[in-house]
């Protein structure tokens, strides 16, 4: 009998089979954001720190673990990083606007929301559900419970955080509550024939929430403080869309015209009129008294969308459209993976401060004699990479779950 013939595996086939990621790799691994701009996400990943930055010196100084002035202000200097999350929520809902007047590619509002839904309500409600429950609420808490699972957190008056459960998700409400008036936006830029009128009506819409700040400024019946103005403007939707459309109108000219900017960014007056306004833009941020004390709150209120959306914009489209050292570093990967769990490290972060890294700096101001030169980067780091680690977790149990199941039903 003749012996059998040994079996042998073509060269692309076992190519392909060795070239395969293992089961636990693919269980391990991130689900990816969507890297059509990877500039973005070197964005996304600055906004976050400087999110957590503010967080970290705002929480020492109400538990008054310090009383160090002068870090004090250079941090609490740095507050519009929630701002550019606005911005990049509006550059992609302005996105989803634009297909759907492309009459060519009729992508459906219901596809974006759907997809949108999958991504942002599941780790939302399991992080809240589980604070809820283990965390000692107190009657006001309690009362307002139903507000925040219902996206209205930031109805909450006042917005503190002996109030609500999770104080710092009035931000995620700002953005659910304008996604839910978008069809109209849609529907009236779909009546408009021409950018210019299509422009025209955005940036009427935008200045209305800047107009409002004023005015509320203007006709306030007290002297303001900043906690005060923080409460009357800044977490509340009505006054805080215009960042949100500051990056609609992004979007739309970038779909439109990256070409001419391109072309425009090749000549080194416009790199620099750009780089100048955002650049002055961030000097009336960091300094609002620099044009006298009775305009200080005026700016302050100005500060709050106006001034920060023509920062980012300025700059974003010189990071979109130019090619300056500024666009390789922030497109440089190592972001997207820190971008893609973002939202679970902003959702977790407060949390983790107040009873991992909050005792932890106790010890180090305390019984270690450590300065706050040394304890605050320290503090910064921990959280990042705390938040980082839970957010990880959450991402394999949760986000990659729900996204799965996004691209089964709403593909």
């Amino acid at each position: 009998m003749a012996a059998a013939a040994p079996v042998t595996t073509s060269e692309p086939a076992r190519f392909e089979r060795e070239a395969r990621p293992s089961r636990a790799r693919r269980l391990l691994s991130l689900s990816l954001l969507a890297n059509h701009f990877p500039e973005l996400h070197g964005l996304r990943v600055l906004a976050i720190l400087g999110v957590l930055q503010f967080h970290v010196t705002t929480n020492f100084n109400d538990v008054r673990v310090h009383e160090d002035l002068d870090w004090k202000r250079l941090s609490m200097s740095l507050f519009f990083g929630m701002d550019l999350f606005f911005v990049m929520s509006g550059f992609l809902i302005g996105t989803m606007i634009l297909h759907a007047l492309d009459a060519e590619k009729k992508q459906r509002p219901l596809r974006f929301y759907a997809r949108r839904s999958f991504r942002i309500f599941p780790l939302y409600y399991v992080v809240l559900t589980f604070l809820a429950l283990v965390l000692p609420l107190n009657p006001t808490q309690r009362a307002n419970l139903w507000r925040e699972y219902a996206y209205l957190t930031n109805t909450v008056w006042p917005l503190e955080r002996w109030t609500v459960v999770m104080n710092y998700g009035w931000s995620l409400c700002v953005e659910e509550q304008f996604y839910l008036v978008a069809p109209l936006l849609i529907a009236a830029l779909a009546r408009l024939r021409g950018h210019a009128a299509r422009l025209t009506l955005l940036t009427l819409v935008w200045a209305s929430a800047g107009a409002a700040r004023l005015w509320i400024v203007h006709h306030a019946r007290a002297p303001w403080t900043d906690d005060a103005l923080f409460q009357a403007v800044y977490v509340r939707t009505y006054t805080r869309f215009d960042t949100v459309i500051a990056g609609v109108i992004l979007a739309y000219l970038n779909f439109h015209f990256a070409s001419k900017f391109k072309e425009l960014f090749r000549a080194r007056r416009w790199r620099r009129a750009f780089g100048l306004t955002a650049l002055g833009s961030l000097f009336l941020l960091i300094y609002p008294g620099s044009l006298g004390d009775d305009a200080y709150f005026y700016v302050r209120a100005l500060s709050f969308g106006s001034i920060t959306s023509v920062m980012y914009v300025a700059y974003v489209l010189l990071l979109l459209n130019g090619d300056g050292w500024g666009k390789r570093f922030f497109s440089a990967k190592p972001f997207l993976y820190a971008a893609t769990l973002g939202y679970g490290i902003y959702l977790v972060h407060m949390p983790l401060f107040d009873y991992v890294v909050l005792p932890i700096a106790r010890r180090m101001v305390g019984p270690w004699g450590m300065s706050m030169t040394l304890t605050w980067p320290i503090s910064l780091a921990l959280l990042w990479l705390f938040a980082a680690a839970l957010a990880y977790v959450l991402h394999l149990a949760v986000e990659k779950p729900a996204l799965w199941l996004r691209d089964r039903f709403a593909p």
